[in-house]
């Protein structure tokens, strides 16, 4: 059990300090390093889409390897001013677009059309889902292409 504050590590930290022994987790994507460095704890979201960089970063700065976790954070950065770039509240339908994209269309690999047949594309009221071919969708694609070509 723990508390979750995706703010700053300042609030985190005067968080953890109110709640004593209980695990602050800090989901701020963009400071992830920072977070290790000062002995904290990170659960981030946007970087469901991208694990590896999460668990690059982690392994580099366990290791030691700083150049290294410089790197991954680096890399987390630049998919953050993907997601960045979205409309608002973008973060959530920006992963669900990298998932669809990720682990691919179900319909396409024999679905029947269902309303689950999109993995990854639909997004629940107040948000709202990115439409394939828009630029938005595009950009986390032309991103993800990039990054993390099929193997």
């Amino acid at each position: 059990m723990g508390i979750k504050d995706s703010c700053s590590i300042e609030s985190a930290e005067a968080l953890r300090t109110a709640v004593g022994t209980l695990p602050v987790y800090i989901g701020n994507d963009n400071q992830a390093l920072a977070v290790l460095q000062k002995g904290m704890r990170c659960i981030t979201g946007a970087c469901n889409a991208c694990p590896e960089l999460m668990i690059g970063l982690h392994e580099a700065y366990a290791r030691g390897d700083g150049a290294g976790a410089n790197e991954m954070q680096s890399k987390v950065r630049e998919w953050m001013s993907v997601v960045a770039r979205m409309p608002a509240m973008g973060e959530v339908p920006a992963v669900k677009a990298a998932l669809n994209h990720r682990i691919g269309d179900i319909q396409a690999q024999g679905g029947d059309g269902g309303e689950g047949d999109s993995y990854g594309m639909v997004c629940r009221p107040p948000l709202e889902s990115l439409c394939k071919g828009a630029d938005s969708h595009q950009d986390v694609v032309s991103w993800m292409q990039a990054n993390f070509p099929p193997s």
